[in-house]
């Protein structure tokens, strides 16, 4: 039985922790143990994600994670994972310096674990000073997946990674049969059967671009176009303000934070999916 620990520190849910979730359920318990250990948050979306792991069968370690600032937590995780005892740790790095700036990989490797990382942003670009640390914890790497080939590129150039201990792995999908109540998803956006659904997924935060993808929309000629927008965040405001200006509200579904698999569903029924992030 081979034991995989998931690491994630982000103080709120994203799509890493999906990710990640998707990792985790899907493994084959017959050959694999999987666990989660992340950083304690008050975050009530980031919570429920963990309750419903645990409630899948999947235990979660909840700890506090402020390295390199408060030395004392590395002492935390070290015996969180002497508890679980995993063989490999993966670490997730939604931004390049996440995953304790990545220090969680000599901690990791201290307890006997081989480590990966999951870099889903190595493109932001170069802190010196978090830039040097992770450099020097990332000595104890031993493979960095990532999405693109410019997102390696990216790894090599900006954050130092040798091209050796790169792999490239393309996000995927479950197969999704049609949605049983996709008529009612429609009317819930205010989408006709003769109109194209446009979606945007994901926390609204500026530098998404939500409020860009607004603008886009009011200087289309096509009426019909309606954007379903799934998600919260501290940048809604901005996209609601934005609606209400260039005179499109009314073509704008604001539907909150939903489940994975009513997302699954909405993108069945949908026409296009829009990123408009920087």
């Amino acid at each position: 039985m081979i034991r995989v620990c998931y690491m994630v520190d982000p103080g709120f849910l994203g799509g890493a922790e999906h990710y990640v979730a998707q990792l985790a359920t899907a493994l084959d318990r017959a050959c694999f143990e999987p666990s989660v250990v992340m950083r304690a948050v008050a975050d009530t979306a980031l919570n429920a994600w963990a309750d419903d792991l645990e409630c899948r069968g999947v235990p979660v370690t909840r700890l506090e994670m402020r390295l390199p600032w408060r030395p004392d937590d590395a002492v935390r995780i070290v015996r969180a994972l002497e508890r679980i005892a995993p063989h490999v740790v993966h670490v997730n790095m939604p931004g390049p310096y996440d995953g304790q700036n990545g220090l969680l990989l000599p901690i990791a490797r201290v307890c006997g674990a081989r480590t990966i990382v999951t870099e889903h942003l190595p493109m932001i670009a170069r802190t010196p000073r978090r830039g040097l640390l992770k450099s020097a914890a990332y000595r104890w790497l031993d493979l960095a997946v990532t999405m693109t080939r410019s997102n390696a590129a990216s790894l090599q150039s900006v954050q130092g990674v040798a091209p050796a201990r790169i792999r490239v792995v393309a996000n995927g999908v479950r197969d999704h049969s049609p949605a049983a109540d996709g008529a009612r998803i429609r009317d819930e956006v205010g989408a006709r059967a003769e109109q194209a659904l446009i979606w945007y997924v994901g926390n609204i935060l500026e530098h998404k671009g939500l409020h860009r993808l607004i603008d886009a929309l009011s200087r289309c000629t096509t009426p019909a176009w309606r954007l379903g927008v799934i998600g919260d965040g501290p940048g809604r405001s901005l996209a609601e303000r934005t609606a209400d200006a260039q005179g499109v509200r009314d073509r704008v579904a604001f539907l909150g934070r939903r489940s994975a698999e009513f997302v699954r569903d909405a993108l069945v029924v949908g026409d296009l999916l829009a990123l408009p992030s920087r």
